[in-house]
């Protein structure tokens, strides 16, 4: 949730908190994808990647979450400063129209 709308929540008495096994499941994710990107030097991880078997999905659920306003400010800051990008690339494979 953005923080501008939890801070008028809160300004009419509701108080919100992460819940914690999911803000601890998106720290692991997010863990993850750093670790990826040492080893490869981006964040443009494939959902059938051999050794990330579940990162691919994690990286189009953040970018769908995005659309739909679903990360806060403080996610979408840490992955921007990553390199982390919007839009999925798209990979030509040779023999193929598109």
């Amino acid at each position: 949730m953005r923080q501008e709308r939890a801070a008028r929540l809160g300004q009419l008495g509701l108080e919100l908190r992460a819940r914690p096994r999911f803000a601890a499941k998106w720290e692991d994710g997010f863990a993850l994808l750093l670790k990826y990107l040492k080893e490869n030097g981006d964040c443009d991880v494939s959902q059938k990647h051999p050794n990330y078997p579940t990162l691919g999905a994690w990286v189009s659920n953040q970018r769908t979450k995005h659309r739909k306003n679903k990360l806060s400010d403080d996610q979408i800051g840490r992955l921007e400063a990553i390199g982390f990008k919007w839009k999925a690339e798209t990979t030509k494979i040779p023999g193929r129209s598109s």
